[in-house]
C-alpha cells in the first residue's frame, strides 16, 4: 500500500505541475491590433490657446466628422472624406476636407487655409489645420490645429 500512495503523490504532483503551466506570448508591434486612440483636438483661435475637453470622431455615410468642444462652448468639426489619403488639402473650391468653428448660433468655416491628414485608418485619423475663418461679418484665424481622433 505504501508504494501504491508513492505513486499517487507523484501522479498528482505531475498533474499540478502540468496544470499550473501556462503559455506565455510576448507581445507584438502587429498594425492589425486594436490600439486604442487618445482623441485630442487643440488650436490657436485668434491668438488665444483652444483646447477641446469633449471629442468625438465618426462616420457618416463616408464622411469622417471629427468634432471638439472647448469649456467656453465653441467646438471644431472637420469633415474629412474615409477614403482621403494622408495628404494636404487646400480649402475652397472642390476641396473634399471642411472645417468650421461654431460659437453660440455662429459658425465660421474654413475658407483660406489647409486640413492635413498625417494618419488616417478605419480606426483613427490624425493630422493638422489652420487658416482663415469667416462667416458674413467676421473673419478670424485658426493657427497650430492638431487632431487624433478614434472613428466610430
Amino acid at each position: 500500500m505504501k508504494k501504491n500512495s508513492g505513486l499517487l503523490i507523484l501522479v498528482f504532483l505531475c498533474a499540478g505541475i502540468l496544470v499550473s503551466c501556462t503559455k506565455s506570448t510576448s507581445p507584438t508591434n502587429d498594425v492589425t491590433q486594436n490600439t486604442p486612440v487618445q482623441s485630442s483636438m487643440t488650436a490657436t483661435v485668434n491668438g488665444s490657446s483652444w483646447v477641446a475637453t469633449n471629442f468625438s470622431g465618426t462616420n457618416v455615410s463616408g464622411t469622417l466628422q471629427i468634432e471638439g468642444a472647448a469649456a467656453d462652448g465653441s467646438q471644431i468639426t472637420l469633415s474629412i472624406p474615409a477614403n482621403s489619403k494622408a495628404a494636404s488639402y487646400t480649402a475652397g473650391g472642390t476641396n473634399p476636407c471642411q472645417a468650421t468653428y461654431q460659437l453660440g448660433t455662429t459658425y465660421s468655416r474654413l475658407t483660406d487655409g489647409t486640413i492635413k491628414i498625417t494618419s488616417i485608418s478605419n480606426s483613427a485619423v490624425s493630422g493638422t489645420f489652420s487658416g482663415t475663418f469667416t462667416n458674413a461679418t467676421t473673419t478670424m484665424t485658426i493657427s497650430n490645429g492638431a487632431f487624433t481622433s478614434s472613428i466610430q
